[in-house]
């Protein structure tokens, strides 16, 4: 969903601001990737196909192709779920942001390192979906720390 506020300030015109569901899971934090991924991320996309597919004036956003690629393989994961996720995408309603193979805050700290994480998490997008769905929007939601070199990318 996509919500549009149009708030008043004191001495200013209206400011309109868009709030965006997302969701955000590191690729390596506190639990393995295919606990995580089993756990909370599988259930967070069946959630999210399931009710963007009931409510179209839904919208979601997308990062870490890591744990979309782990969702998109489980044995769980239906092809009627796929065909809708990709339906989803090309419609505009679900949007891939970044996607790099995982957000890159301290564990990609280089520019080359970035760049391939990048291209790992492009690459699968366009074999899964297609090339027009390549993001246009740097997304740097959640870094810990993040290198010098990622306000250089940004």
């Amino acid at each position: 969903m996509l919500w549009s506020v149009v708030a008043l300030c004191a001495s200013t015109a209206p400011v309109e601001l868009h709030i965006l569901p997302h969701t955000h899971a590191d690729v390596g934090w506190l639990q393995t990737v295919n606990s995580l991924a089993r756990l909370n991320v599988s259930r967070i996309l069946d959630g999210v196909v399931e009710e963007l597919w009931e409510r179209p004036r839904r919208r979601f956003v997308w990062d870490e192709m890591a744990f979309l690629q782990l969702w998109w393989d489980a044995p769980s994961t239906t092809a009627v779920q796929r065909s809708r996720f990709t339906q989803l995408v090309r419609d505009g309603r679900v949007e891939f942001v970044d996607n790099g193979w995982s957000q890159h805050d301290m564990g990609c700290t280089t520019l080359d390192s970035m760049v391939n994480n990048w291209v790992e998490g492009h690459q699968w997008i366009v074999a899964h979906i297609g090339s027009e769905h390549v993001p246009r929007v740097g997304w740097s939601l959640d870094p810990f720390g993040p290198s010098a070199s990622q306000a250089v990318l940004q």
